[in-house]
């Protein structure tokens, strides 16, 4: 037996909790290395140096029958394909290796990040192969011993710590990269002793936050490798910044993540508010940063829909309404027109009017006097009660004349709606949310439209041009933050005009219904 009485093991496992079969928890991957470490002085400071004897790393067949949708689930965080799964080692073979190696080198503390989660898959390939034979290495957790020496991290996870001492993972969860992160926040932990380092994000980026411009603009975040972590727009790119370092992402296990990792800032000052929104969403579509959910590209088709029957619709040459996103506003719509004819609605009745049908009657009677008040209430007649595209010009008609604009909409049964029977009155005030929701989409898509290739001018700033024609929802993205910022410039007063593609000059406060729509003054 070769002794290594200073040996340490770190490990690390990749798994899926409670799945399979019979809900198991299932081995996907795992990584163990044996490090020789010894220590020497330089200066004043302890170094600690490792020097690697073993490094195992191996994917695990699984225990149990995965669902496609587990396997989907593995491929996509850890990359590990269903072909791998199915022709890596079992259990077994695994735990006979392990098992072997840790008599062989007889460490003296296994290392992991967060053992909360690994520890049980260790301590069942032990039990495998020894059964009834006490596991002979004690487990240390390096997420504990951050928690006490960085007691003003916000994040403890692998990822963060990992990050704060310059060493960041792979985005892909693989057993041997979060096994080297470990390692990098063990050796950074041991050069801690001593100091009296806190583990506050950001102290060495203080001087360069603090001078950061008053001005409007986006940042980037930047980790130990140069990779880009974050984009982000703001008014003022001094205070919007500083704000990540003083606290201002507590509750957010993202942003706390991210910031604990940040080593470098870059910012890029913008002509306005509108500039900075449009070099964020481009910058994000472009580079993809892994902490912004927000706006990614998305190259789907945007929805068109007849007039009518407001049916998807792709042809050009019939009468559409779009483009939108989403196909929900105009599911309600359908289905009220469904329910106002007597026919099955497209979206079913629980879901429109949850809790209608519960208690002691059938919801009937409340449902059709609801209705007949939305009738009344849009001047709709029965003859054209079936038609979707009726339902909804009557909406934006009332909201063109402000009748929807009254507190009244809103459900009188406050909150707890839930728990409170419907009546007539109630049923009518949901038709006429889902009735405004849809007229707001309406006039939405009108805006956008509207946009196609005009240029947008605010006096003293640059021109931003929309894009000319708008087939995927990434351009419709665009479009949309560009309508969001100029609205945003008329709430603060700012002298702006917007030439449309037919040489159209529109300002606020003119006359007509394009510029109506086009600022925002129609609900």
């Amino acid at each position: 037996m070769e002794l290594q009485p200073n040996a340490i093991m770190f490990v690390d496992c990749q798994g899926l909790k409670s799945c399979g079969a019979k809900g198991h928890d299932v081995l996907i991957e795992i990584c163990w290395t044996i490090q020789k470490s010894s220590s020497r002085t330089f200066g004043s400071a302890t170094i600690l140096e490792l020097a690697e004897l073993l490094w195992t790393e191996t994917v695990v067949r699984p225990s149990s029958i995965l669902s496609r949708r587990n396997l989907l689930t593995v491929e996509k965080l850890c990359g590990i394909r269903p072909k791998e799964l199915a022709q890596a080692p079992d259990h077994s073979d695994v735990a006979e290796a392990l098992v072997r190696d840790i008599e062989r080198y007889c460490p003296s503390q296994i290392l992991i990040h967060y053992a909360g989660f690994e520890r049980p898959f260790l301590l069942g390939l032990w039990k495998r192969i020894r059964p009834g034979k006490p596991f002979p290495v004690p487990i240390i957790c390096t997420r504990d011993l951050a928690r006490e020496r960085l007691p003003e991290l916000e994040s403890y996870s692998l990822k963060a710590v990992a990050g704060y001492f310059g060493d960041p993972c792979d985005r892909l969860k693989r057993a041997g990269a979060h096994a080297r992160a470990t390692i990098a926040v063990w050796r950074g932990l041991h050069d801690l002793d001593g100091s009296d380092c806190n583990g506050r994000p950001g102290k060495e980026l203080r001087a360069q936050r603090l001078a950061l411009p008053d001005k409007p603009g986006t940042y980037r975040f930047y980790d130990a490798r140069g990779r880009i972590l974050y984009i982000g727009k703001a008014t003022s790119l001094k205070h919007r910044v500083n704000s990540y370092f003083r606290g201002g992402v507590r509750g957010d296990l993202r942003k706390c993540e991210m910031i604990a990792q940040v080593k470098q800032i870059k910012i890029r000052e913008a002509d306005s508010p509108l500039h900075a929104a449009l070099d964020e969403f481009r910058g994000i579509v472009g580079l993809e940063p892994p902490y912004n959910i927000a706006m990614k590209k998305d190259d789907g088709f945007a929805h068109w829909f007849a007039r009518h029957s407001l049916l998807p619709e792709v042809s050009v040459n019939s009468p559409r309404l779009g483009p939108v996103g989403s196909l929900a506003a105009f599911i309600d719509v359908r289905s009220i027109a469904g329910l106002a004819s007597g026919a099955e609605p497209e979206k079913p009745l629980d879901a429109m009017f949850p809790g209608l049908s519960e208690g002691e009657g059938s919801g009937d009677t409340e449902l059709k006097a609801g209705i007949k008040l939305a009738i009344d209430f849009f001047r709709i007649s029965l003859e054209f009660a079936h038609s979707p595209g009726v339902w909804l010009a009557k909406a934006v008609g009332a909201s063109r004349r402000g009748d929807d604009r009254d507190e009244l909409i809103e459900d009188p049964r406050g909150e707890q709606r839930d728990e409170l029977p419907w009546d007539a009155e109630c049923v009518f005030r949901s038709i006429r949310r889902k009735l405004k929701r849809g007229a707001a989409i309406y006039w939405q898509t009108a805006s956008v439209r509207l946009l196609c290739g005009a240029e947008v001018m605010v006096t003293g700033q640059s021109p931003v041009e929309a894009p000319a024609k708008i087939e995927s929802l990434y351009e419709l993205q665009e479009m949309n933050l560009i309508l969001s910022g100029i609205r945003s410039a008329i709430r603060m007063d700012e002298s702006i005009r917007v030439t449309l593609r037919s040489g159209l000059l529109i300002r606020p406060g003119q006359a007509g219904l394009s510029s109506r729509v086009l600022f925002g003054l129609i609900a």
